[in-house]
């Protein structure tokens, strides 16, 4: 016979991607000859395979696109006419695919905890694996053989622990999910509570809370009058109302009594209220000041600064001359000579420690054409004062005993108002003298009267 008899058949074949697999086929005959073929349109069209010419047809490293394909061999038996074999058909079967990895989780002891993994394959087994903190490897969790893994009552401890799951299958060996960490947070205590504070009117005051807990946020409250508590927000008068550290800017006395809270949280472990801190606003004190005799003074006229606080109290003063602090000067009234010219204030303060500053008064020179000697009558040592328009210039002072003897001659530089010429006469009996004030040129300015003692 001239046609050839199929003896066994191919048969179907199931390979996992990129694999390797084959058909075959046993025929009976004289001068075999084959020829494989194959469809990719389910049997509906056949095409010779090129080089597939015996028993036995070899695929390596199967693709996705050849899922399906059927292969059949046509045998020949000493003539052009063969005989056509079943054909097989070639499944490909894949590796199995995750869709969703396992994710982190943030949870409060003593949650419960799940991680999961979905996953396409066949024949799928499962062992979920944990990494604990200060380890460098993943271990076997005993049991942990589905695709969720469950975890009870967690707890501090395992905060940063890290899980995946290992996958076998069908075409699938050790196929290693992403790992999946734990964080187990710590809820909120607070460890120091926002204390009451007071200030002065005008001052910026602090409250603070100290909290422990992961990932804490802050968020501040104000009671106004008993009232309900409400959120703070960033103004001009408050900042900080996020932070541990509430900062209440310009204070005054309508704020008397107000009351603060802080809420600290931490998700997903909830919230903590502090204990409410309340605001005492003392007022300043009023002070005016104000010059007792004359504003404008001469040797021989002084003044003194006298301060009126309110409310009556117990007060501690501190004085300035041009803005400069006058060390020692702590009463509430200030005398001042020609030798103090000035512009002056003064701050009080009260028991609250809160503290004000006076207005500014300003003590001048009055003009005068008098030569001012003090003390007359004195000893021989005695002061000479005459007015100076602020200029620096030479004056020559001479005194005369009563019998118009000289007895001192000195010439004294002079540039302030009233700047002292200072004598000291030796050797002298007691008696009227006469005291002569000169300019440079010898011109007499003014002359005076001396008793010595």
């Amino acid at each position: 016979s001239n046609t050839a008899t199929i003896v066994s058949q191919p048969v179907n074949a199931i390979v996992c991607l990129n694999g390797n697999t084959f058909f075959t086929t046993t025929a009976s005959g004289s001068n075999l000859s084959y020829q494989w073929q194959v469809s990719t349109d389910a049997g509906i069209s056949f095409t010779n395979i090129a080089g597939a010419t015996s028993s036995l047809l070899n695929l390596t490293g199967v693709t996705s696109s050849m899922n399906s394909n059927q292969y059949r061999v046509i045998v020949f038996s000493c003539g052009p006419i063969g005989t056509n074999s079943n054909a097989a058909i070639l499944s490909i079967t894949n590796p199995a695919n995750i869709i969703s990895q396992p994710t982190d989780v943030i949870v409060c002891p003593n949650d419960n905890v799940s991680f999961l993994i979905n996953i396409n394959g066949n024949n799928l087994t499962y062992q979920w694996q944990v990494k604990t903190i200060g380890n460098t490897s993943f271990n076997n969790i005993p049991g942990a053989i589905n695709t969720t893994l469950n975890l009870s009552t967690v707890n501090l401890a395992q905060n940063g622990n890290q899980y995946r799951v290992i996958i076998n299958g069908e075409c699938t060996v050790d196929l290693t999910s992403t790992a999946a960490t734990l964080n187990v947070n710590t809820p909120v205590t607070i460890t120091q509570q926002p204390s009451g504070i007071a200030g002065c009117a005008g001052s910026t005051v602090n409250f603070n809370v100290a909290a422990n807990g992961t990932s804490i946020s802050y968020q501040w409250q104000l009671s106004v009058n008993g009232g309900a508590f409400v959120n703070l927000v960033n103004n001009n008068q408050y900042s900080g109302v996020s932070n541990n550290n509430l900062i209440v800017a310009g204070i005054n006395t309508s704020m008397n009594g107000y009351a603060y809270r802080v809420i600290v949280t931490g998700p997903p472990c909830g919230a903590v209220i502090s204990n409410i801190a309340s605001l005492i606003a003392y007022p300043l004190p009023g002070v005016v000041l104000v010059a007792a005799e004359y504003n404008n003074i001469t040797p021989s006229i002084p003044t003194s600064l006298f301060s009126t606080v309110s409310p009556v109290g117990t007060y501690t003063y501190q004085w300035f001359k041009n803005g400069a602090l006058l060390n020692g000067a702590n009463n509430s009234s200030y005398p001042v000579d020609v030798d103090k010219l000035g512009t002056y204030s003064v701050t009080a303060t009260d028991a609250n420690g809160c503290s004000v500053i006076s207005n500014l008064i300003k003590v001048s020179d009055s003009i005068s054409n008098q030569l001012f000697i003090y003390p007359n009558p004195n000893n021989g040592q005695f002061q000479v004062r005459y007015y100076n328009p602020g200029i620096s210039q030479n004056r020559i002072l001479i005194i005369y005993d009563a019998k118009g003897s000289k007895v001192y001659s000195k010439q004294y530089t002079i540039g302030g108002t009233y700047d002292r010429m200072d004598v000291i006469l030796t050797n002298v009996q007691s008696g009227v003298y006469t005291v002569d004030l000169r300019d440079s040129m010898g011109n007499r300015l003014a002359a005076g009267s001396l008793i010595i003692q």
